[in-house]
C-alpha cells in the first residue's frame, strides 16, 4: 500500500493499518539548517508511524466519546460556557449513606451476618451494601425483612410456599442429562446457544459441535468427545441470519437453548433452531421451570441482589417460562417433557416440524399477548399446576428403549 492510500475494507476483527496523513516536503531539499533539518525528519518519522486498529468485539462497534448523548466539545455541558462538567460515577459506584451501628459498633449480630470490618465498627456505622457484597456478607433487602429465618434457610418466603411449586428440583443435573442424551440418540450434529464457560458443551458426545455465544469464557476442553467443533462469537440472531441455509444441508440432531433469559429471545432461538432440525430431532431448553418469584425477574442485577441471602444465590431464569404456554397454545403438535433437572429444570421438545411457520407468522401478536401476562408468583403457580413434572432418570430410560442406535 502506498503512502496516503487508505487501507481496503476488511472484516471486523482483522488488523487494519490506516495512514491518511498528507505527504510533506522533503527536509533535505529545503534551505533549512542541519539541526532544523534533523528535527523535521524526526517529526516526519513520528507522523509516518502506522496506526493500528484491532477490533476485539466485532458485534459491538466502538463509539467515540464525543458522540455520546449529553456531551459536547471542550468539556462544556449542553453547549453553555463555563467550567468543565465534573464526571459523576455510575449509580452502582456512588457512595451510599451508612446506617448507624448498634451500641459498641457491633451491627453484624443479625442471624447469618458476619461482623463488620474493624474500621467500620470503630466508626460505629454499618458497611455499605457494595462492601458487604464484596466481603461475602449477606444483604437483607426490604423484601426479606418480613421473612422468618426458617423460610430464608428453606429458600422461600412463608407466604410463597404451596403444593404446586417444588422447593427444589431433585433430579439429575441438566449437564449430565444432556450428555447422556447425546449418547443415547447417537448425536451427529449438536447445536448450543449460550455456551459461556463450556461446561455443558464439554459433556456432549457428537461428531460436530456448534457453539454460539456473544462472549465466550471457556474454562474447559470443549472439544472433548467430538471430531470437529465450530464456535461462533456472535449473537444467536446474527448467527442464524448468516448460517441458516448452511445448516439446512447438515441438519441438527440435538440442540440446547440457554441464551438470553428473556422469553422473546428464546422464542426466536426456538423458531430458528426448529427450522434447521429434522422431525426426529430434539430441542432442550433450560431455566424454564423457576422455583420462586425472585429469579424470574427480567433484571439480572435485581435478581442477584434479592437472592443474596437465599440458597438460590444469584440464580436467574428470567421470564423464559412464558415459552411453555406459548408452545402449548400455538404449537399443540409438539411433544413437551418437563424434567426435574437440577437446578432450574429442563424442557425437552420432540415431534418437531421444520416447515412450520406458525410462530414466525404470529410473532408480533405473541409478543403483544404475553407482554401483558404478569411475571409473578401466581403465574408460576399456574404453570406448575397445568403440567406434569417428570423425573429425568425415567425420561432417559424411555429414550434408551425407544430410539435405535443409528451408527
Amino acid at each position: 500500500m502506498s503512502d496516503g492510500q487508505a487501507a481496503t475494507a476488511k472484516p471486523p476483527g482483522d488488523a487494519v493499518v490506516v495512514d491518511r496523513r498528507p505527504k510533506g516536503k522533503d527536509p533535505g531539499r529545503t534551505g533549512l539548517r542541519p539541526e532544523r533539518r534533523a528535527a523535521a525528519r524526526s517529526r516526519r518519522r513520528r507522523a509516518e508511524r502506522p496506526r493500528l486498529f484491532l477490533s476485539i468485539a466485532p458485534d459491538q462497534p466502538r463509539t467515540r466519546r464525543k458522540n455520546l448523548p449529553g456531551r459536547c466539545p471542550n468539556g462544556l455541558r449542553d453547549g453553555r460556557a463555563g467550567r468543565p462538567r465534573r464526571s459523576r460515577p455510575p449509580e452502582s459506584r456512588r457512595a451510599l449513606p451508612r446506617r448507624p451501628g448498634r451500641a459498641g459498633g457491633a451491627s453484624g449480630d443479625r442471624p447469618g451476618e458476619r461482623p463488620l470490618p474493624a474500621r467500620d465498627a470503630a466508626r460505629g456505622c454499618g458497611a455499605s451494601p457494595r462492601r458487604r457484597l464484596r466481603e461475602g456478607s449477606r444483604i437483607h433487602t426490604n423484601r426479606l425483612a418480613e421473612t422468618s429465618l426458617s423460610c430464608v434457610r428453606a429458600g422461600v418466603r412463608a407466604v410463597d410456599r404451596d403444593d404446586f411449586i417444588p422447593e427444589l428440583h431433585t433430579g439429575k443435573d441438566y449437564k449430565d442429562v444432556l450428555g447422556e442424551l447425546s449418547r443415547l440418540v447417537s448425536c451427529r450434529r449438536y447445536l448450543e446457544i449460550g455456551v459461556s464457560g463450556g461446561d455443558n458443551f464439554q459433556a456432549i458426545t457428537c461428531l460436530e459441535g456448534i457453539g454460539v455465544d456473544p462472549y465466550f469464557a471457556l474454562s474447559c476442553n470443549v472439544a472433548a468427545g467430538k471430531r470437529r467443533i465450530y464456535l461462533y462469537q456472535t449473537s444467536s440472531d446474527k448467527f442464524f441470519a448468516k448460517n441458516k441455509f448452511k445448516l439446512m444441508f447438515s441438519r441438527i440432531d440435538l440442540a440446547f437453548l440457554d441464551g438470553m433469559h428473556l422469553y422473546e429471545f428464546l422464542l426466536r432461538d426456538f423458531m430458528n433452531t426448529e427450522a434447521v432440525c429434522r422431525k426426529d430431532s430434539i430441542i432442550a431448553m433450560h431455566d424454564c421451570l423457576p422455583l420462586n418469584d425472585i429469579m424470574i425477574s427480567r433484571d439480572m442485577q435485581q435478581a442477584a441482589v434479592e437472592s443474596e441471602a437465599l440458597p438460590f444465590r444469584h440464580w436467574w431464569t428470567g421470564d423464559v417460562w412464558k415459552l411453555i404456554p406459548i408452545l402449548k397454545k400455538y404449537r399443540p403438535d409438539l411433544e413437551l417433557d418437563f424434567l426435574n433437572c437440577y437446578p432450574t429444570g429442563l424442557v425437552v421438545v420432540r415431534g418437531l416440524n421444520p416447515r412450520s411457520r406458525i410462530l414466525r407468522r404470529n410473532y408480533t401478536s405473541i409478543i403483544s399477548e404475553f407482554d401483558a401476562v404478569p411475571n409473578d408468583l401466581d403465574s408460576i403457580r399456574t404453570l406448575y399446576r397445568d403440567m406434569k413434572l417428570g423425573d429425568a432418570a425415567d425420561f432417559l430410560e424411555a429414550i434408551r428403549g425407544a430410539r435405535p442406535n443409528r451408527r
